[in-house]
């Protein structure tokens, strides 16, 4: 990352005059803020810029990932009984296994098409190692109006306050960032090719609050992208129970849809019919973006493999090319293996973290540092159950960014970033950051989410 041009743009918005700092923070507040479990969340005022080799190489590295996800399921051998197939299948919770079972065929087209978000970090140390990268989101990739909102940030602060576009001619023009909208947009006219209007049913599941906060504004976004292309799409957002399917006719809320955009994870705890929502997921009829199948290499499990020496001829022969992915994954073992390193000597707990392969969204993380010795050894044991990956934390530097936080104005704070690339239609779409406040980690990393208090930013420069 360009750390001089970030240092540049901090500086100029720390050099504003009371009246030029009052004057953003109303263009600021006047934008929709995140809010999630009544939390409201900080956006960076400064974009966070690659250097034109960075850029490249994050962009690289992302389709390594990406390429070794559609070799593995696409290979002919990716069946039950087959070792990559069975480690990666039984590492899945029941609802899991239930949804992969019932998944309709995909083909590799839409394997690589699928819309991901990728979590990892960007080493900002000399010598890094690159890109790391700690788990894929293929089953419903969130915070898409986020990255949206902190995209809109930089705008109103170089449109509010010219002097910060001039801090330095590096300093990147905020729309090098690209627009998720937009490439989210043309991957559901490409879902139907050479209509003028389409229809998405989006499907949300309750008790998941985060969808409610982001989904409305980001299908109004993308309506909005596609409308300036000619297009119209309408989105309809309904839960489970509002899908109907009757006589070979599939509705939503009384209105027929083309597209099927699923977002519920497992259909847990309802407590009314939701068979004809089930029918309409499992039918190959239906046009589905997010298919049930990518459920099964979101799992963490597919990282341990990747670290195995056991299984690093199979996913040779699967097309995979496993040293080009070790060199973006930290090392990561299941625990099984975990329970032969020495945890005495040559690995340090509090370097590790330790993941339950089929949560998410901040859920079923441990630490190491907030462990005993003898509470990790049980994890390593299996005491929380064996669906377990251990992971090597990604060292990450601090860095000063500034901030605005809704009710409290512009600030500069010390941050630890992550880097989150989002993949629309096979191609790299846009990089989502968040940035976790050192003051909170005294103790030692912990889950960078919003409700943990993370700011949300945007990367530049992204190619």
């Amino acid at each position: 990352m360009d750390i001089a041009a970030l240092a540049q743009w901090t500086s100029a918005l720390q050099a504003l005059r009371p009246p030029q700092q009052r004057e953003l923070t109303q263009q600021l507040a006047s934008i929709p803020p995140i809010t999630i479990a009544g939390k409201q969340a900080s956006v960076l005022l400064a974009p966070l810029p690659l250097t034109p080799p960075a850029a490249a190489q994050l962009a690289q590295t992302v389709y390594t990932l990406q390429d070794a996800l559609v070799a593995i399921e696409s290979h002919p051998s990716f069946l039950p009984g087959q070792v990559v197939y069975d480690r990666l299948y039984q590492s899945l919770s029941a609802q899991g296994k239930y949804l992969v079972d019932h998944a309709p065929p995909v083909s590799p087209r839409t394997m690589r098409r699928r819309f991901r978000r990728i979590d990892g970090f960007l080493p900002l140390a000399p010598h890094s190692p690159g890109p790391q990268f700690i788990e894929v989101n293929q089953s419903a990739p969130l915070a898409i109006s986020f990255y949206e909102r902190a995209r809109q940030a930089l705008a109103v602060t170089a449109a509010c306050v010219p002097a910060v576009q001039a801090a330095g001619a590096s300093a990147p023009s905020v729309l090098d960032s690209p627009s998720l909208y937009a490439a989210l947009a043309s991957w559901f006219m490409d879902a139907a090719p050479g209509r003028s209007s389409l229809t998405v049913a989006v499907s949300m599941e309750r008790g998941y609050p985060a969808k409610f906060v982001d989904m409305p504004t980001a299908t109004a976004g993308i309506a909005q992208a596609a409308r300036e292309r000619g297009v119209e799409l309408r989105f309809v957002l309904a839960q489970p129970p509002e899908f109907r399917y009757q006589s070979g006719r599939m509705t939503v809320r009384g209105h027929s849809f083309d597209v099927l955009w699923r977002n519920t994870v497992y259909l847990a705890n309802y407590d009314v019919d939701i068979a004809d929502y089930q029918a309409i997921r499992y039918s190959p009829a239906v046009v589905q973006q997010n298919d049930l199948q990518a459920w099964l290499l979101r799992s963490k499990e597919l990282f341990a493999l990747a670290w195995d020496d056991t299984v690093q001829a199979t996913l040779a022969d699967m097309g995979v090319d496993v040293p080009a992915l070790r060199r973006i994954m930290p090392p990561t073992y299941s625990l099984a293996a975990a329970q032969q390193l020495d945890w005495q000597r040559t690995h340090r707990r509090q370097d590790y973290i330790a993941k339950r392969c089929d949560d998410g969204f901040g859920q079923g993380l441990v630490f190491g540092h907030q462990c005993t010795a003898s509470q990790w050894q049980a994890l390593l044991a299996g005491s929380r159950g064996q669906d377990w990956v251990v992971q090597r934390l990604v060292p990450v530097t601090p860095v000063e960014v500034p901030l605005y936080t809704p009710g409290h104005g512009i600030h500069t704070q010390a941050v630890t970033l992550d880097c989150n690339p989002y993949t629309v239609g096979g191609t790299l779409a846009g990089v989502l950051a968040r940035a976790m406040p050192t003051a909170q980690q005294t103790a030692g990393p912990q889950a960078m989410n919003i409700v943990a208090g993370a700011a949300i930013g945007a990367y530049t420069g992204v190619v």
